[in-house]
């Protein structure tokens, strides 16, 4: 990747570039990133050199991409013990996940978690090990958050120290960074296959809560607590269920491959909800 500059007769504009093989083996560029403005970068991030802080974020693009080809190609070593007291704690490992795990950084997930840590510096616990853990456990050993933390992550062979407060805070951080992972996601798994974005489907669904009264009903929460859970409301629910529900909206390529989805509070007509995501789609993911 590289740094591209775009100069018009009023303003300048960054953008970070890629070169790449087209299916008939020509050599192409695109845009993996737009900075912006130096306006709007130095607003957003608080810099004054423009172009010094473009150019190391690219260096530290390049670096990711070396970093997660290097996670690609790694083995793991496991030595077996025929002698091993077998005790009270079970010397069984589950290593289902390594193929899951393949998959995961191949997905770009890992780089990902790594750049939403860098700028977070005050994170202490690793990201990347609870996004492991939360969605490893939930396609081999679905379970509560609690089980994920003290039982389920004992039977993978690593063992990544997650603790189930850190599922809790990192959840909190994913979500505050959706827009980035987006992003993301898309360019990761635009390497791994072809993208049919020539006709786009969009469709919604809900998950009640086991709960019978709305956020704004429950009592005894502060005001703050009362900003932040707006999403669980009364609306249609699919399984005709009289709880308050969460809506969710999947917009997806022609071939049915995830593009991006949004949250809404269950009471959201669903019309309402595909025009903000689809504008965002074709904007920022699809560079139309």
């Amino acid at each position: 990747m590289y740094l591209q500059t775009v100069t018009s007769k009023n303003s300048v504009c960054y953008y970070v570039a890629q070169s790449f093989r087209k299916e008939d083996g020509k050599h192409s560029t695109r845009v993996y990133e737009t900075l912006g403005t130096p306006q709007e970068i130095m607003a957003k991030h608080n810099v004054t050199d423009v172009l010094a802080w473009c150019k190391n974020y690219v260096d530290e693009l390049n670096k990711r991409e070396k970093q997660k080809k290097k996670e690609l190609n790694r083995t793991l070593t496991v030595s077996l013990n025929e002698g091993t007291d077998k005790g009270k704690e079970s010397n069984v490992f589950n290593a289902g996940y390594l193929i899951l795990e393949k998959m995961y950084y191949a997905l770009g997930m890992g780089n990902i978690c790594d750049e939403i840590q860098e700028s977070r510096p005050h994170v202490a616990y690793s990201l990347d090990n609870v996004l492991k853990l939360m969605l490893f456990g939930r396609i081999i050993a679905p379970s509560s958050k609690l089980e994920l933390a003290t039982g389920v992550q004992k039977l993978f062979i690593e063992n990544g120290g997650v603790e189930l407060q850190h599922i809790y805070r990192g959840m909190d951080l994913l979500n505050s960074q959706s827009d980035t992972i987006h992003d993301r996601l898309y360019y990761y798994s635009g390497k791994m296959m072809d993208r049919n974005i020539h006709r786009l489907y969009y469709d919604c669904t809900n998950f009640y809560c086991e709960i019978e009264k709305e956020d704004d009903a429950v009592a005894g929460k502060s005001e703050e607590w009362h900003k932040e859970h707006k999403l669980r409301k009364y609306g249609h629910s699919k399984e005709n269920r009289p709880n308050p529900i969460v809506q969710m909206g999947l917009f997806m390529d022609g071939d049915g491959m995830p593009l991006g989805f949004c949250i809404n509070p269950g009471n959201t007509n669903e019309q309402t909800t595909m025009k903000p995501l689809e504008r965002k789609i074709i904007k920022e993911l699809l560079n139309f």
